[in-house]
């Protein structure tokens, strides 16, 4: 399986990158993920920079699950399952201030990873956890009891 993650911003907090570099030597056995940072744009937080980086991210990638708190919630069972069944695939985490509407619409499927709102950072080694978490289940090793 190979996975594709393409995020909006750089992960500047130290614990983050930790978090980052854990879950990938832990992932590693099972799958390669590839990472692409998108430049966050120098506008911030207005519709004009969501709509440069939504250029960004459909120009690393047409085919895309957005993670979203608009997205449909999974247990991680059943995101190992959905994994299985998309045999790996690409996944978008937006910046700061979200992703544009047409990142929206263009993203083939939505999920999200709680009711509640993380930070873009954070929600990387969320996801990252959780992906290790169902490759373990995929897998049977002890991780997820």
């Amino acid at each position: 399986m190979k996975l594709r993650i393409i995020w909006v911003g750089r992960s500047k907090e130290n614990f983050v990158k930790e978090g980052i570099s854990k879950y990938d030597r832990l992932i590693s056995p099972f799958c390669r993920i590839e990472y692409e940072e998108i430049k966050d744009s120098k506008e911030r937080g207005t519709a004009k920079a969501l709509g440069i980086e939504a250029e960004k991210i459909l120009k690393a990638s047409n085919r895309f699950t957005l993670l979203s708190d608009k997205g449909r919630q999974y247990s991680s069972v059943e995101f190992a399952e959905y994994l299985t069944r998309m045999n790996g695939g690409c996944f978008v985490i937006g910046g700061p201030y979200g992703v544009s509407e047409r990142i929206m619409e263009k993203a083939e499927d939505m999920i999200s990873l709680s009711k509640m709102t993380f930070t873009h950072e954070m929600a990387r080694i969320i996801f990252l956890e959780q992906v290790y978490r169902a490759l373990t289940i995929i897998n049977k090793r002890g991780y997820h009891h």
